[in-house]
């Protein structure tokens, strides 16, 4: 008997999950130019030499703007170390940085991991998407930022950032299992109740004397 319990018990953990299909993730491209500011430079200065050196933090700002236009949704802002030593598998100049794409009523999208360097015009360094706010709370994927030529203090580039995030679904799946659970639970209950009501009925009472 006790092992036909445990195993309803096992039912009531396992069922809601193989009969409910784990949530899918919704997959989005986002694309925007980026225009970096040059002279918003601002770094440590541990020398006091008053220009970067290898290692001293620093970060800039920019702007965003939709894909070749003018028209600006937002802004970037870049934290960086700054480098000159550091170079990926393929041999192109990157720096560590957190990057933060900030769109016009929208939310963040922060990305951490490489990104470029003066030295690698022209290649895609991608970084990790690390999480958002706002519309875009919970997203994960990769940010792809190809800088271009530095123009006087502009230093305009390309973004075109892979998200994914659960799908509309997904809390429904999540409710559809909890109550799932909690009927599959109470039918348990229900059994157990049945088959130890049964057992009660047919053994032998005990006689007093």
């Amino acid at each position: 008997m006790y092992s036909g319990i445990a195993l309803l018990l096992g039912l009531v953990l396992v069922l809601p999950w193989l009969l409910v299909p784990e949530p899918t993730l919704a997959k989005e491209t986002i694309n925007a130019d980026a225009v970096v500011d040059v002279a918003s430079l601002k770094f440590q200065d541990v020398n006091g030499n008053k220009q970067p050196d290898a290692g001293e933090f620093g970060i800039v700002l920019g702007k965003l703007y939709a894909p070749g236009t003018k028209t600006e949704i937002g802004t970037y802002r870049c934290s960086f170390v700054w480098g000159g030593w550091v170079k990926s598998t393929d041999g192109v100049p990157v720096t560590s940085a957190i990057q933060t794409f900030d769109v016009k009523g929208a939310g963040t999208i922060v990305v951490v991991g490489d990104e470029p360097e003066t030295a690698s015009i022209g290649k895609g360094i991608t970084g990790v998407i690390a999480g958002g706010t706002g519309a875009f709370t919970g997203v994960t994927g990769t940010a792809t930022l190809t800088m271009k030529p530095v123009e006087g203090t502009n230093w305009p580039g390309s973004g075109v950032l892979e998200i994914e995030r659960p799908a509309a679904a997904a809390g429904l799946q999540g409710d559809v299992r909890t109550v799932m659970g909690i009927a599959i639970a109470g039918l348990v209950v229900a059994a157990v109740a049945v088959v130890v009501g049964g057992v009660a009925l047919i053994m032998p009472r005990r006689r007093t004397t």
